[in-house]
């Protein structure tokens, strides 16, 4: 990885909240956390951990799935390059809800709790910008738990 973290701020200059960042607080974000490469089917975090960071995708796909009793994994999506997840882990101190598994060769930014915390703390634009997109994120994602969960429903009331 350049030390300028130039094709990483590429990256994620074409993807919503981080679009609307400028390059230097890109970089910041960049330099704030790890970038870390995974091969398929290996497990970011598991359903049930304590989270304490979040990831942005700069490559590839990760599979967010759950398991169910005597059924086995079910994936509840599929995110792609500058998707992020485990941000409810900047929110509050629960477990994991779901797993998180490299779908293909994956590469993360890894941005820690306690680092996104600072940048809030000092009052850095980008972090709210950043917060303001994972709020919107975790609307649209509970609207589709909505919609999905309503479906489920319509079927069992058939039986």
């Amino acid at each position: 990885m350049s030390e300028d973290y130039g094709a990483e701020v590429q990256t994620l200059k074409k993807h919503f909240p981080f679009d609307r960042l400028k390059a230097d607080e890109l970089t910041l974000l960049c330099k704030s956390g790890q970038v870390k490469d995974y091969s398929n089917d290996d497990v970011v975090f598991n359903e049930g951990d304590m989270g304490d960071y979040f990831c942005i995708i700069l490559s590839g796909s990760i599979r967010i799935s759950t398991v169910i009793p005597e059924v086995g994994e079910e994936s509840l999506s599929i995110l792609y390059e500058g998707d992020f997840f485990g941000e409810m882990a900047l929110i509050d101190d629960a477990p994991r809800s779901a797993a998180a598994i490299a779908h293909t060769p994956t590469r993360l930014l890894i941005i820690q709790k306690d680092e996104f915390d600072r940048m809030v703390d000092h009052n850095n634009p980008a972090a709210y910008w950043i917060l303001w997109g994972l709020a919107k994120k975790l609307s649209q994602r509970l609207r589709e738990t909505d919609q999905r969960l309503k479906a489920i429903l319509a079927l069992i009331r058939r039986f």
